[in-house]
């Protein structure tokens, strides 16, 4: 099994290769790291590292591929987990997440958006609409770690669940 890493699977400057040729990988490792914007990116299998260039990493899966992956360091607070485990946004850009959730906007406001950006597909507008608690109590858990205070809302019965 061949896994190939993209060096941009998100917007920004291609990321820097930890590894080289050669290197054994296990599930979770670090492989490469982003300059000034962009995210993390882990192995997904244990192997051997075949190729390293500008634009990517080709890993060699060895041996049985267990279930257990090497975790994240630890971090000081959910921020920087964020961007130590680099999530991203799953919008097409590849924006990462800690970059969005790292802006200081005193006073600022989350709105929920559940635009479509596809006119024929219905999900996003029926998981609002079905299951807006699920989008609240997200809302709610981000505000958790940034800087929002208010949280706007309309169209709902449920309460937003109570944050230290």
């Amino acid at each position: 099994m061949l896994a190939k890493y993209l060096l941009t699977q998100h917007v920004g400057d291609p990321c820097k290769p930890l590894v080289r040729t050669g290197d054994k990988v296990k599930r979770g490792m670090l492989i490469a790291e982003p300059g000034d914007l962009g995210a993390n990116i882990h192995a997904s299998i244990n192997g051997v590292v075949k190729e390293v260039s500008d634009t990517y990493i080709l890993i060699e899966g060895v041996g049985e591929q267990s279930p257990g992956f090497i975790p994240i360091k630890k971090t000081a607070d959910m921020f920087e987990a964020i961007k130590e485990a680099g999530v991203v946004g799953a919008g097409g850009a590849g924006f990462p997440a800690h970059v969005k959730y790292g802006f200081e906007l005193n006073g600022g406001t989350i709105i929920c958006n559940c635009a479509e950006c596809e006119p024929l597909l219905m999900h996003n507008i029926a998981l609002r609409r079905n299951n807006s608690w699920r989008s609240l109590h997200r809302a709610a858990w981000r505000r958790r770690f940034s800087c929002y205070k208010n949280l706007g809302r309309r169209h709902s019965n449920h309460a937003i669940p109570p944050f230290p």
